[in-house]
């Protein structure tokens, strides 16, 4: 594994640069019993190994003193040993605006990914898969001596470029925090949304031995409901208690092909 940054400060700005490689190596193990009755010779032929390859570039940028506070830029190649192929570009700008007592935030946000694999799982031949999402998250945020409040929504256009489907997500974005003694107890809860990008360079960080063979889907976060309280009991002691209830559409999740 390689990773070179370079960042530089100036006077009100602040810049990053960063490129990386990465080689990985793993064997499967495990074999479904149906091939215990082969001789050993079939075993003795079986290549086992599988082996990752990814570069990643990045850049992002910080403004101060500035409407336009921040963006962000990423681009990833994944390949492996049975000609899978992955590329994604996301991107992030951030603006804020003061509004009198109130501050106005946008942050735009854009993620694609094209990739395929050499063969599907049940059907002959190559699977494909491209996603396009562009969201836009504007929020107010208001804060006084003990409150802080964020009141918000999130728009994502997401478009599948194999099966030419576009859907349209709206999700909360809405938090509040409370002081009610000081630092010592802080209560706060929101709710919040959003659409994440699976992809397979996330599934293979997860789970190595992932059959490169799946179904590549964004999954939206309906709803994340959150309250909980913190707060500092010294200077090196914390605490932090939360409760929440997740809903999510099209997660990914692992399981095994019927042979292994």
């Amino acid at each position: 594994q390689l990773d070179l940054n370079y960042s530089s400060r100036q006077r009100n700005a602040s810049y990053a640069l960063n490129f990386g490689v990465q080689h990985q190596k793993y064997n499967w193990y495990g074999i479904y019993d149906f091939f215990n009755f082969n001789p050993d010779s079939f075993f003795d032929d079986l290549d086992v190994s599988q082996h990752y390859v990814s570069a990643t570039l990045g850049a992002s940028i910080a403004m101060e003193d500035s409407f336009f506070e921040s963006a962000a830029i990423h681009f990833r190649y994944l390949g492996d040993s049975y000609n899978s192929s992955e590329f994604t570009i996301s991107a992030l700008p951030k603006f804020s605006v003061p509004l009198n007592e109130y501050n106005l935030n946008i942050a735009l946000a854009v993620d694609y990914i094209s990739g395929s694999f050499f063969e599907d799982l049940f059907i002959a031949g190559a699977k494909k898969y491209t996603q396009f999402n562009v969201g836009v998250l504007p929020s107010i945020s208001v804060v006084t001596d003990d409150l802080s409040l964020k009141l918000g929504v999130t728009a994502y256009l997401g478009m599948d470029g194999e099966a030419n489907e576009t859907d349209v997500y709206i999700y909360p974005n809405l938090s509040a925090s409370y002081r009610l003694v000081g630092d010592l107890f802080i209560a706060y809860g929101g709710i919040e949304g959003g659409l994440m990008q699976n992809s397979f360079y996330g599934s293979k960080e997860v789970n190595p031995f992932v059959s490169p063979t799946l179904d590549m889907n964004p999954t939206s976060k309906t709803y994340d409901v959150f309250a909980g309280v913190k707060g500092k009991l010294t200077k090196s002691l914390a605490y932090n208690v939360r409760a929440g209830y997740t809903n999510e559409k099209d997660k990914a999740l692992f399981k095994s092909n019927l042979y292994s």
